[in-house]
């Protein structure tokens, strides 16, 4: 009955036993307690006691008892089918190389047999077989004979080509240098020549510099030979070159060189100048700058008293102040000759034929006043009148004009270098002779 009962039982639980992971665990469970049954089958002690002993062992909070086995029958259940791959894997590969040593011993065996029977048929004097095979060997000796000579024939005939080749791009490659040393050569050749020729042109244009220099110098020694001498009684210690500045700032200059390079900078046209006018508001600070520079011991003053003595001993140019024009148009006003030419003026003759009159005389020269203009030059309003003498048969419409024009100064030699006055902007009108 009870051998009945265990059999059923093993048939109901036998999937669950041969499972590998249960199977496994309970083997190996038993693998690791297995002392433990002995001490409960056989230890010593009443059988309770060692079933006591047995209860105490086989707990869950035992992690030893079944963690160990547990870890041992997952390893085993599923690292076991990737070791048995792993292992067939090397066996297969061990299998292939046996079997390849083994092919390969059989191919051996079966060349050297190959190689005794052709032997023992050479061999054989009434067998053919050498004789063609050394005719065959010759033959393919003196074939390949052929094609080394013919490769070698190419090869030479490659090499040959290629010599000739070079020696084309050397004659080439030295033409070229042939060409570019002489391209070079005519370039230094073309550039000498402009060199030369810019050195030429550079020595003339100094040279034509130093011969206007030298016609203009004589000009500016007369000033500096007077200006020496006043610097010299007051025993100043002038240099060349300062005197020279101060010729520039009296003619308004930029610098020496444009002063001597002034064509109109000579004695013919030095005389033919009304004056040399200075601005009081800015010669005495241009002096006191040159003199700061030049570190000579002397005042702006003084260097201006020795100025005016110089123009004062030339006697032939007046040096004034540009304040003083008026008096200047004055002087002009007060010679009649000057006016001869309003005579022929357009607007005095329109008005002469308005009346019965013989016009001849200018008369009453005045300054009206100072005109403004853009530019440097200087203009005088003036005022006269012209008279006349009228026809003794003819009705009286006026003997004499009121005229307007103007005296213009115009700067020809530096800034400060003004020309004789000229007439301009001349208007004229009949006097009006209804008088009560």
């Amino acid at each position: 009955m009870v051998q009945d009962l265990i059999k059923g039982w093993f048939s109901d639980n036998r999937v669950k036993i041969t499972s590998p992971v249960l199977g496994a665990f309970m083997g190996a469970w038993i693998l690791f307690n297995w002392k433990y049954f002995l001490l409960l089958f056989w230890g010593k002690g009443d059988l309770e006691v060692r079933l006591l002993a047995f209860e105490e062992i086989i707990r869950l909070s035992n992690l030893s008892i079944w963690l160990w086995p547990l870890l041992v029958a997952l390893a085993y259940a599923f690292g076991l089918p990737y070791l048995n791959v792993l292992s067939h894997k090397l066996l297969k590969r061990a299998e292939e190389w046996r079997h390849s040593e083994v092919v390969g011993i059989d191919i051996i065996k079966a060349k050297k047999k190959t190689e005794l029977n052709e032997v023992i048929y050479k061999g054989d004097p009434a067998n053919p077989y050498l004789g063609k095979r050394l005719d065959a060997e010759l033959k393919e000796f003196e074939a390949k004979a052929d094609i080394t000579r013919i490769e070698a024939n190419d090869k030479k005939l490659k090499l040959e080509e290629l010599e000739a080749k070079k020696k084309i791009t050397i004659a080439e490659q030295k033409k070229l240098e042939l060409e570019a040393e002489q391209e070079e050569l005519r370039l230094n050749d073309l550039k000498r020549r402009d060199e030369r020729e810019k050195l030429a042109q550079e020595r003339a244009k100094a040279h034509h510099h130093q011969e206007i220099l030298n016609a203009r110098f004589p000009t500016a020694y007369v000033f500096l030979k007077y200006l020496s001498e006043s610097f010299i009684e007051d025993e100043v210690n002038a240099p060349i070159d300062f005197m020279m500045d101060c010729l520039v700032i009296c003619f308004g200059y930029r610098n020496s060189d444009e002063l001597l390079m002034d064509d109109e900078f000579s004695l013919s046209q030095l005389e033919e100048l009304s004056c040399v006018a200075y601005s009081n508001l800015t010669i005495l600070k241009a002096l006191s700058e040159l003199i700061k520079s030049s570190k000579i011991k002397v005042t702006a003053e003084e260097v201006f008293d020795h100025l005016v003595q110089m123009f004062e001993n030339i006697d032939t140019i007046r040096f004034m102040s540009d304040d003083l024009f008026k008096d200047l148009a004055n002087e002009f006003a007060g010679d009649s000759d000057n006016y001869d030419s309003l005579l022929h003026e357009d607007s005095v003759t329109g008005s002469m034929a308005e009346t019965n009159a013989y016009f001849e005389f200018v008369e009453d020269v005045h300054v009206v006043g100072v005109e403004e203009r853009e530019g440097e030059e200087v203009s005088i309003k003036m005022s006269a009148i012209i008279s006349g003498t009228n026809h003794d048969d003819k009705p009286f419409s006026g003997d004499s004009l009121d005229v307007i024009f103007s005296l213009v100064f115009y700067p020809t030699i530096g800034k400060n270098g003004y020309s004789q006055p000229e007439i301009e902007n001349v208007r004229a009108s009949v006097s009006d002779y209804w008088r009560e």
